[in-house]
């Protein structure tokens, strides 16, 4: 009598997701910021992906000013897929010259598995000279015949070509230009000083000394 063997084999298939650990940076326009005119309104959008509409990305700002406009809102493209949009407008400042300006993508994918990716731009502001003041050296009090130079400081940009004069009150003209001046002190020299910082963008002087 023969007998019939059956053997049973019982195939496991298994799908391996894989995920990028790296999540592509965000898109922030415009790239360039390099001449931006004090008092003009700077407008920043930012665009980040989203491979999955149930977690989408959250996108946070940094070094924009705290008076600035922000929205946001999820937008369906026209393949269907999705991303984060996020615009932010403020007026551009002499304090915000120099700001790295980033907008930062975080996407979460489980409760431990966080991902950020940021983009920056540098803005650079035009602007005419801002607090201007005197600064004396020494600044002690100090004898008859003693040098002392008077520093005519200023922000402004362009700061390359900043002219400098100096005034001393009771005399209508200019009695000196250049960032600083050395007086050796004497009774015809004392009094009350203030210089006046000047670049293309206009003028500002500084407080009497």
């Amino acid at each position: 009598m023969s007998v019939l063997q059956i053997t049973s084999f019982i195939i496991i298939s298994s799908v391996f997701l894989h995920t990028h650990s790296d999540s592509p940076s965000p898109i922030l326009t415009p790239t360039d910021l390099e001449k931006v005119m004090e008092g003009t309104t700077v407008n920043l959008s930012c665009f980040a992906e989203a491979p999955c509409p149930e977690k989408p990305p959250t996108i946070s700002w940094s070094n924009i000013p705290e008076s600035a406009n922000i929205t946001t809102q999820l937008q369906e493209k026209p393949d269907k897929t999705q991303s984060v949009f996020s615009n932010v407008t403020f007026k551009a400042s002499y304090k915000n010259h120099k700001n790295i300006i980033s907008c930062t993508a975080t996407y979460t994918r489980n409760t431990s598995d966080v991902s950020t990716v940021k983009s920056t731009v540098m803005l650079r502001v035009l602007f005419s000279p801002k607090e201007t003041h005197i600064t004396i050296n020494p600044s002690t009090s100090v004898s008859v015949g003693t040098n002392v130079t008077l520093t005519c400081e200023s922000k402004g940009n362009p700061s390359t070509h900043m002219n400098y004069t100096w005034y001393k009150c009771g005399q209508e003209m200019l009695i000196a230009r250049g960032k600083k001046i050395t007086l050796i002190l004497n009774d015809s020299n004392t009094g009350l000083y203030f210089c006046t910082a000047q670049n293309k963008h206009g003028n500002q002087s500084s407080a009497i000394t």
